[in-house]
């Protein structure tokens, strides 16, 4: 029914797991960093340190583009190559679980609203509001790997 895509030497589903490979590292750094710099940003107002605040905004930029950039084009690439080798399965995953993905995808597009706005209101919303920024984000990152990993297990 469906064509059969062959990789020479790898197969499908090595691409498959090459490409997760490399997506485990930003999925999982976008899901913990922000716990730290919820840490390091209180401490940063509560002990007056401007050196560790401004160490929070360079880790935020490093997280944006590093987690939110690679990080959704390698998500794309698992998509794409599940599609290429195993379409009946993917097609079935999505079926059973499509209210699953339905949220997953909400808290994605809250978590990545998250972290433009946290990044982009560093010094021009009061420190309470940017915190409350980082918790909404932080929040809807973990909820995001709570859903993926129910629908994966």
């Amino acid at each position: 029914m469906y064509p059969v895509w062959e990789v020479p030497g790898l197969t499908a589903g090595g691409v498959l797991a090459l490409i997760a490979t490399f997506h485990i590292l930003p999925s999982h750094l976008s899901v913990s960093a922000m716990w730290l710099n919820l840490y390091l940003e209180s401490k940063a107002y509560r002990e007056e340190r401007p050196d560790l605040l401004e160490f929070v905004r360079k880790y935020s930029r490093m997280l944006l583009i590093f987690a939110y950039v690679f990080g959704s084009i390698t998500g794309v690439g698992i998509w794409f190559s599940a599609s290429a080798a195993a379409p009946r399965a993917l097609s079935g995953l999505i079926h059973n679980y499509v209210w699953g993905w339905a949220t997953e995808w909400c808290f994605f597009l809250i978590e990545v609203a998250g972290i433009f706005t946290y990044y982009y209101t560093f010094d021009k919303v009061d420190r309470n509001t940017h915190l409350r920024i980082g918790w909404i984000f932080a929040l809807g990152s973990w909820t995001t790997m709570v859903v993926i990993v129910g629908i994966l297990t």
